[in-house]
This record gives structure tokens, sequence and C-alpha cells, in this order.
């Protein structure tokens, strides 16, 4: 019995005090296991490939995913609307590129423990020496997390050996004319036959 009632600090809020270092690292342990179990929000993958049929246009893809161990958003968390959707994000420098098939923000909804999500845009490349474009996934519970992809046009084929085309000359080039009457190399006396040595 304490004089003027119990002390609320080790009564109601901590534990006697020959059991609080325990009870602290025991707190502390679930506080670390809490942090560890949160969503992360995580582009796994992203490439580009040029389509050869438009010329100067890219397909971006994108794998998204929650490497968490809980949820970007718990069930209540949606019932109420208190967290946003997750988000795929395509952004780069205006001059450089633009997309040309669908937009550069895509709602990719909640994603759950190990989930992974897919997002596309098609790219097209202004600038001559080509683009660079962030991909991004943004999570209000799960984080944000960027990659970054290199859009570079096609070279011009180069052409090598037989694939050059070959250079006509004009027959005027060639210094006075062929006279294809003419036979070529020693005259024959006329009662010499062929075969037989003219000095003969």
């Amino acid at each position: 019995m304490e004089i003027g009632g119990f002390n609320p600090k080790f009564f109601s809020q901590n534990p006697p005090v020959e059991f609080l270092e325990e009870w602290a690292r025991k707190q502390a342990m679930f506080n670390l296991l809490l942090a560890g179990s949160l969503p992360r929000a995580r582009v796994r993958s992203a490439e580009a490939r040029p389509l050869t049929a438009e010329p100067g246009v890219f397909e971006v893809t994108a794998v998204l995913t929650n490497e968490g161990f809980l949820p970007t958003a718990l069930e209540m968390a949606r019932r109420v609307k208190i967290v946003s959707p997750d988000r795929a994000e395509l952004s780069f420098t205006a001059k450089e590129a633009e997309v040309v098939g669908g937009r550069p923000v895509i709602d990719l909804g909640w994603l759950g423990p190990g989930e992974e999500k897919e997002a596309r845009w098609k790219v097209k490349v202004l600038a001559p020496a080509g683009a660079e474009v962030e991909v991004a996934v943004l999570s209000t519970r799960g984080g944000v997390d960027r990659k970054k992809l290199r859009l570079a046009p096609a070279p011009s084929p180069v052409l090598r050996g037989a694939d050059r085309p070959k250079a006509r000359v004009p027959l005027r080039s060639f210094p006075g004319r062929l006279n294809l009457q003419r036979p070529l190399g020693p005259r024959l006396p006329a009662h010499a036959s062929p075969g037989q040595d003219p000095g003969a």
C-alpha cells in the first residue's frame, strides 16, 4: 500500500522495475518485426523494345510488385478510402519524347503481398540522340521506387563489301573507242595458214 494511492507510472503505464528491461526488449523486437512486415512497392523490371512497324516508337513494359508481408492497403482502409490506389508513372523530358499510346500515369489498384502487376506505354522518341525515361511505382503505404531506361533510335545500316552499290563508269571516260572489227594480235600474210609461223 502506498500513501496517497498507487503510482500510475509503475502500475498502469510501465511494469515493475525488475521487469522493465525484459518488456522493453520484447517491445523493441516487435517494432522491428512490424517494420519489416510493412509493404514495399518495387519496380521488379523495366524494359523497352522498338516497334518495327512504327519507326521511332518504343514499347516500355514495367513489372511492379509488393515485396512486403502486408498489402499496400488493408481491407478497412479500402472501405473508408483512406489510402489512395498504387500508381505506375512514366516521366521524361517533354522535348525528348511523348506518350502515343495510353496515359503517363496508370492506376494499379492495391498490391497484395508478393503480387505483381504489369504496366505498358508506347513512347515516341522526338530527339535525334534518343531519350531517357523513368519508370516509377508510387504507393501511399508502400513507398516509391524508380528505374531509368535509355531509348535510342536504331543506327542507320552501314553498307560494307558486296552490300555497297557498284559505281558505274561512263564509256566516255575511256580514251578513244574500241574497234570491234580490228583483229587482235599480229596480222597473218594472206598465204599463211593458222598455226604457221608468220616469219617462215
